[in-house]
């Protein structure tokens, strides 16, 4: 197994093919990923890359204070997220390593895996489009609810 990557989707589009077909793709945006630690079978009982990303340039930063030592340990800027990725030996990295889009090959097949942002508990004008009931003429306290569904 290969090592990952860590982006952030931020959006979709179609894509044109050569034969004129059209493909929907999802556009994700990578940031530099650098290997911030490396398990092995001997210590840990597996292989595996931990790859840190997305740079903290909030006001409010979210790393701790033992997380800065360890980045600073290492001569990596703090990074907001940290992964693991299990792999085999031969594709081990060394801790610093910098991994961008160009470790893939074109049209290789992969894996995507991500975190949905939830938006709570939905009425039906938000989570089904609905366009709801008219604002008067008769129609009190159900200006947002459903109405006839059959």
């Amino acid at each position: 197994m290969r090592t990952g990557i860590i982006g952030t989707k931020i959006g979709s589009t179609s894509f044109h093919n050569e034969d004129g077909s059209v493909s929907p793709v999802t556009l994700v945006k990578i940031d530099e990923c650098v290997v911030s630690g490396v398990k092995t079978k001997d210590k840990d009982g597996y292989f595996a890359i931990q790859l840190a990303s997305i740079d903290n340039k909030s006001k409010n930063p979210k790393i701790k204070k033992p997380q800065k030592k360890i980045f600073a340990s290492l001569n990596i800027k703090p990074k907001k997220i940290v992964k693991e990725f299990r792999v085999i030996e031969e594709n081990l990295l060394k801790i610093g390593t910098s991994i961008n889009a160009g470790h893939f090959e074109k049209e290789q097949k992969i894996d995507v895996t991500g975190t949905s942002i939830g938006k709570g508990f939905a009425g039906v004008m938000k989570r089904h489009n609905f366009s709801g009931q008219r604002a008067s003429h008769g129609v009190s306290l159900s200006h947002r609810k459903a109405g006839s569904t059959g």
